[in-house]
């Protein structure tokens, strides 16, 4: 596991919270983190894992509600801004956001990056539950 990684999980076991890895190779470290019936994949890429990414699938959406909850993303982008919300070609409702790391602190900003970003999917779900099932 790259350095960066290695710093976050570190982390997550000093507050006992589960994770697993699902990828390990030269190329980048893919620690997943279980929440509220979702999972949160941290993409750790570059040299000792200083760039990360944190992606979460939300909600499947139905064909027809694509296009309204692209317009929903759009409104919401506007107003929170640590993380991106869009929906994939697989028309998942996606959450994504974005750190640069340093080896030193890696493990105190990726679970930063972490908190903020599921509070404001929790914060948001209602509003995208409203644009699918209304």
């Amino acid at each position: 596991m790259n350095i960066c990684a290695q710093a976050f999980a570190n982390n997550l076991d000093s507050k006992n919270l589960t994770y697993s890895v699902s990828r390990d190779d030269d190329s980048k470290s893919v620690i997943s983190f279980p929440y509220k019936q979702r999972r949160t994949s941290i993409i750790f890429t570059g040299e000792e894992g200083v760039q990360c990414q944190f992606q979460t699938v939300i909600e499947s959406v139905p064909e027809d509600k694509v296009m309204d909850l692209i317009v929903v993303c759009n409104s919401l982008n506007t107003q929170y801004r640590f993380v991106k919300f869009v929906v994939d070609s697989d028309n998942d409702l996606m959450n994504y956001s974005d750190a640069i790391l340093t080896p030193e602190t890696a493990g105190d900003e990726c679970f930063e990056v972490l908190l903020r970003s599921l509070q404001i999917i929790d914060e948001a779900k209602p509003t995208f539950m409203k644009a699918i099932y209304a």
